[in-house]
């Protein structure tokens, strides 16, 4: 389970680096945040409408259920995460994005870093600022 928390992380990483080959620059600070706020925002708007289901199903704390009643209850709880895992492996299956195709994107994301370092050395003198490996 502790992967599929993960998982968007992982992908972050990978949509940051994607974002700095289209656009030419990092947005760490831009995706995390975004990221956060839309976390915060998801788990909100899915307590409410777990809330909202259980209420319109006739849920009453501290009493038995009825068979309608459990019957939503399974489908809140195992129904709809296999729908959404559904979809979000149908959106991952249609992007373009493989272990090659990342590793070319890193790549060139370097050689541009090292091409403007060595700009910025010739043109400024700042080779005593920044050492190469």
């Amino acid at each position: 389970m502790a992967g599929v928390f993960m998982l968007p992380w992982g992908i972050l990483a990978d949509i940051i680096d994607f974002a700095e080959f289209r656009y030419r620059e990092r947005r760490e600070t831009i995706a995390f945040a975004l990221m956060l706020v839309l976390l915060k925002g998801g788990g909100a708007a899915a307590l409410a409408t777990v809330g909202w289901t259980l209420a319109a199903l006739g849920y009453v704390p501290g009493t038995a259920q009825s068979p309608e009643v459990v019957l939503g209850m399974k489908g809140l709880a195992f129904g709809v995460p296999v729908l959404g895992a559904v979809v979000a492996i149908g959106v991952l299956l249609c992007l373009d994005i493989g272990h090659a195709r990342h590793a070319r994107v890193r790549w060139v994301n370097g050689e541009r870093q090292r091409r403007s370092i060595r700009c910025l050395e010739k043109h400024q003198g700042l080779s005593e600022f920044h050492s190469s490996p």
